[in-house]
């Protein structure tokens, strides 16, 4: 078996091919959370759209723009979270590990909910009303709606949701920590790794389309609990994640999913022109089963060309890995305040938006470089415990 080193620490790969630790899986894992900044960038510019802190002037491509972020930025999200959970799960106890995700997602989660947040929300009141009232609406919603709390930190939510449930699996058949899949299957997959994708692919977009579409079904959505629960966002994600969950245990299929090609780029492009083509044209449930088709074969093309190009030490794709979870945190108020000043400014839509994005990305990196310097800061904002060393390891998400 080889090791890979997380936290400082160096963890079994049930003998995936590694050059010391998963690189492009923490470049991957980043990009995906940077995304997040085009993505909240694009919006508030979509036609006949509704954003958050009021309407501004839109423009054709920003809903195609902002779909194809969203298709696959958080399903190829929870399939690296899935595989570093069985990775980490292998290495420690259930307790262990479940200690460690409430520092390194619930401090966050705690501190962003009583700082960043209202601070956003305040941003999104201002532009629409005059102070005193952009007061009231904002002490209202407080007393009324859990989602007003949330906003984009669902994805911490769902992410320990996901985490209790493997410590559950867990304490309930012991085994399932450390177990892989048998050699021969492993190998059978990945021979054939197209056959398997597919299926995969089927059986995710099932789920999505069934899962989710009976829960709107019943009437759940619409349910103050499930502002701040976010019960669909986990029924979304938990097959994407039980996908990480697999692939971290059978090396071999692993191998031949990041394995590049034209065909499986071609694939993945076909399968998300076909669904953005096809977007608000038909029943949610099969919009929802072609995203889900579309977000798989994306992410492994994604991943595929993060092992080809990323796969080796690099100090500045380090730093950038390191601030990119303060990054996410911080980047939506600063786009709503963005937005807001291009907007009272009278810039355009195309102009604005990379405005807003290079904008963001600066003060975010400001923002990220701060909290990873300051002990206090680093523990509010990027979950890394106080520590002894001179020099911690970069914080992991």
């Amino acid at each position: 078996m080889r090791g890979i080193h997380v936290f400082g620490a160096t963890f079994v790969t049930f003998g995936y091919p590694d050059t010391g630790r998963a690189h492009h899986l923490d470049v991957a894992r980043a990009v995906l959370m940077l995304l997040g900044i085009p993505y909240h960038a694009a919006m508030p510019y979509r036609l006949g759209q509704p954003w958050i802190n009021g309407p501004v002037p839109g423009a054709p491509g920003f809903a195609t723009l902002a779909e194809a972020i969203h298709m696959m930025r958080m399903p190829a999200f929870f399939v690296v979270a899935g595989w570093f959970a069985a990775l980490l799960l292998a290495r420690n106890s259930a307790a262990t590990w479940w200690r460690g995700r409430l520092v390194r997602l619930g401090v966050p989660l705690l501190a962003s909910l009583v700082t960043l947040v209202p601070l956003l929300n305040l941003a999104c009141e201002w532009p629409q009303r005059p102070w005193p009232a952009a007061l009231a609406s904002f002490a209202h919603e407080y007393a009324t709606s859990p989602g007003y709390w949330v906003r984009h930190l669902w994805f911490l939510i769902v992410l320990l949701q996901l985490s209790s449930l493997c410590v559950l699996a867990c304490l309930a058949r012991p085994h399932l920590r450390t177990a892989t899949l048998p050699d021969r299957l492993d190998a059978a997959l990945a021979r054939r790794p197209g056959l398997w994708l597919a299926a995969a692919a089927l059986v995710i977009a099932a789920c999505e389309a069934g899962t989710i579409e009976a829960f709107y079904a019943l009437g759940l959505a619409g349910a103050v609990w499930q502002q701040a629960l976010r019960l669909d966002d986990l029924l979304a994600a938990l097959p994407f994640f039980t996908l990480g969950l697999l692939l971290a245990r059978a090396p071999r299929a692993m191998a031949a999913f990041e394995r590049p090609g034209i065909a499986m780029a071609a694939v993945a492009l076909g399968a998300a022109a076909l669904h953005l083509a096809l977007l608000n044209r038909v029943h949610p449930a099969l919009g929802r089963a072609l995203a889900a088709i579309a977000a798989v074969t994306v992410t492994r093309v994604l991943l595929a060309a993060c092992r080809r190009w990323f796969d080796r030490p690099s100090r500045t794709v380090d730093a950038l890995v390191a601030a990119s979870f303060p990054i996410y945190l911080v980047h939506l108020g600063v786009v709503v305040a963005l937005v807001s000043l291009c907007d009272a400014a009278g810039v355009g839509a195309w102009a604005a938006f990379p405005l807003v994005c290079l904008g963001t990305l600066a003060l975010s990196w400001a923002f990220a470089r701060l909290t990873l310097r300051v002990p206090l800061l680093a523990l509010l904002y990027a979950g890394r415990p106080f520590s002894r060393s001179a020099a911690p390891p970069a914080p992991r998400t």
